[in-house]
């Protein structure tokens, strides 16, 4: 009896980390790294905080176990999905010493900053988001709402050199994807049709000018998708409208941001450097590959290269670095995930936010991101932990 009120506080505290986690990692994290580059604010490590997050959050769910193991729900899926985790990681351990004799410390903490802590942290969080519990909500609309006022604000202060900046410093491709993620949790979860078109027009311009056109188009056509669940008609038209009206307005914008904006070049059909640069990296993909695919490489890139980023833009680059299991296991819980009763249960706003950011990550690991991109694991842990069928069928 004793043990209630310190077990009833371990989980106020838990879901307090929770939230504060969340927005460190997609609010608070890009957003101060983008206020260093910009307005030079001072340094902050933010993989240490997120590391902090990582232990506070275990800490505190074995904490739970321990007073109240049914406490903490959990489904086979998401242990697959932890499982999967971990052999990544103990292969990133593993290769540990011997890329010390290749990499230098500070590119191998950086590379492990987002294929190990990240990682950790975006599972915890995704099982908590899906889970639902009290202040998932507030923490998305803070996140959202605080993030839109920093960039817009910045913007309108900055001008038309905003874009140039962003990409210079290469902190646009973490700036857009957090924001895009936090957006379409936001947005889809709106149930009132004036909210939800307000809310996305903020996050369609916002991200534009993010400079990210995996990200803006990602985000615009996971908003489609869940618009074409929720109302065949309505999604159709408002994607042949916003097609138009990107086109009408594709000429004013290109003479408005000039040749030289990355976004521009959705309007302009020649020759991008960025794709062509892309499709070379995927050529010499293939050349890794023929090595690496069995057992994997870490950070195969810089040991070949000697520099970092020579990855292909898709998870081909996840085979390189993992090999051929862990390559299975993530086609294999993907589509356990969607297997599981996730299609019956689809008008459910909930069940909308997590497809829809899984379907934005997706599009990101088959087009554009490499294996460095963590933010899949948020999609999957919350893919895995969504309490359905049993809750469906309740329903039902």
């Amino acid at each position: 009896m004793n043990s209630e009120p310190l077990r009833t506080e371990i989980d106020v505290l838990y879901r307090l980390v929770a939230q504060v986690s969340f927005f460190a990692f997609f609010a608070f994290g890009p957003v101060w790294k983008f206020l260093e580059t910009m307005f030079g604010f001072p340094r902050i490590n933010v993989s240490v905080l997120y590391l902090l997050c990582v232990g506070l959050l275990l800490s505190l769910l074995v904490s739970k176990v321990a007073f109240h193991a049914r406490d903490v729900r959990g489904k086979p899926l998401f242990a697959a999905v932890s499982i999967l985790l971990m052999w990544v990681l103990l292969i990133q351990a593993v290769q540990f010493s011997s890329l010390l004799q290749h990499v230098d410390v500070w590119t191998l903490s950086r590379y492990f900053s987002n294929t190990g802590v990240a990682p950790l942290l975006l599972v915890l969080l995704g099982k908590w988001y899906a889970e639902q519990s009290p202040g998932v909500a507030a923490a998305v609309k803070f996140s959202w709402i605080f993030s839109s006022v920093v960039y817009i604000f910045s913007y309108v202060y900055i001008g038309q050199d905003f874009h140039k900046n962003i990409v210079e410093a290469s902190i646009y491709l973490t700036l857009s994807d957090c924001y895009a993620i936090v957006a379409l949790l936001t947005v889809v979860s709106v149930r009132q049709r004036s909210h939800l078109i307000v809310l996305f027009v903020i996050s369609f311009w916002v991200l534009f000018f993010l400079n990210s056109r995996f990200s803006f188009l990602a985000f615009v056509l996971a908003c489609v998708a869940v618009m074409f669940v929720r109302n065949k008609v309505a999604a159709i038209f408002v994607f042949l409208l916003s097609a138009l009206l990107l086109v009408a307005l594709g000429p004013w914008l290109v003479d408005w941001l000039g040749p030289d904006h990355r976004m521009v070049r959705l309007f302009l059909f020649e020759n991008d450097s960025s794709l062509s640069g892309r499709l070379e990296l995927m050529r010499q993909e293939l050349d890794f590959l023929s090595s690496n695919w069995v057992l994997g490489r870490y950070m195969y890139d810089v040991v070949a290269t000697g520099v970092t980023g020579n990855y292909a833009h898709n998870y081909l680059s996840f085979l390189s670095a993992y090999g051929v299991g862990p390559a299975l296991g993530l086609i294999g819980i993907i589509v356990a995930g969607l297997m599981s009763g996730v299609f019956s249960a689809i008008r459910q706003h909930h069940v909308q936010t997590v497809l829809a950011v899984l379907f934005f990550c997706l599009f990101g690991i088959v087009a554009a991101r490499s294996y460095l991109y963590p933010y899949i694991w948020f999609a999957l842990a919350a893919l895995a932990s969504l309490p359905l069928p049993a809750t469906h069928s309740k329903a039902s």
